[in-house]
């Protein structure tokens, strides 16, 4: 969501500066196309930045958002380690504005399995409903869910619980405040540059209270972190997560061909399923 005022940044602008003179190159960069074959590519030219690959006795969390794929916003999918439970620390980031809803679904499908079952967050508006829809299609069971109230009943034990976060008003202010404080206060560390850049740039309207970018940039790496940040809150407890994590049996990935192998197998392993 953007807006034409120029309103008062959010993010700690001098923790962004130092978080991006600590910046290093990824260690693997591609394209990825949903259900096909990953393909390695330069960085100029991927949507695919792998910083730290999946290690064996770590939890993972994926903050996703969705867009249509027409060249204008982006889908996001940036997979944060859960550390010790307190911090989250980037590991890889998906960014692509012309992936469409259904093969970003096969994405975070894939990202998911190639880090030991992550717990995957993704925003569920009103017409972006088939990324996540995919993901359940691909019977990927790590998945956030909100409590939804039954209306028509109005019986409390009718709640029921539907995928992904809905994003509102208050909902997108309660979650953009939230990670605003652990960010600040060195919770959460960020290594793309393309994260860094909105999130220096993002910020809040005196006038109407609303949160976004200034007219012509965007949000979605913002609002994809900020969702990961959330749903850390709802996320299966550490010790369990750590647990089924290190069920995946994944060797050492400190050779770059061991790392791209994870990313193709990650692919094979939900097509073998369908």
């Amino acid at each position: 969501e953007m807006f034409q005022t120029t309103g008062a940044a959010v993010f700690d602008q001098d923790r962004i500066e130092l978080l991006r003179a600590q910046s290093k190159p990824p260690l693997v960069t591609a394209r990825l196309f949903g259900s096909k074959p990953p393909m390695r590519v330069v960085e100029a030219g991927s949507n695919f930045r792998l910083y730290q690959p999946f290690r064996p006795g770590r939890a993972y969390i994926i903050g996703a958002d969705v867009s249509k794929g027409v060249g204008r916003d982006y889908s996001v999918a940036i997979v944060m380690d859960r550390c010790d439970g307190t911090r989250l620390d980037e590991v890889a980031l998906f960014r692509s504005n012309v992936i469409d809803e259904r093969d970003f679904g096969h994405v975070l499908t894939m990202l998911g399995e190639m880090y030991g079952g992550a717990f995957i967050v993704p925003e569920i508006n009103q017409g972006l409903l088939a990324a996540t829809t995919m993901v359940a299609e691909n019977r990927y069971w790590s998945v956030f869910e909100r409590q939804t109230y039954d209306s028509v009943n109005l019986d409390p034990s009718s709640n029921t619980f539907r995928f992904g976060f809905f994003t509102s008003m208050q909902t997108k202010s309660m979650i953009v405040q939230s990670t605003r404080n652990a960010f600040r206060d060195g919770y959460i560390r960020v290594r793309s540059p393309a994260v860094l850049d909105e999130l220096i740039i993002y910020q809040v309207d005196p006038q109407t209270d609303k949160y976004g970018a200034p007219k012509g940039e965007h949000d979605d790496a913002v609002m994809a972190l900020c969702l990961a940040h959330h749903g850390s809150r709802h996320a299966p407890g550490l010790e369990s997560a750590v647990e089924r994590a290190a069920k995946t049996g994944a060797a050492d990935h400190a050779e770059m061909g061991k790392m791209e192998r994870r990313i193709f197998d990650a692919i094979q392993q939900k097509k073998a399923r369908d």
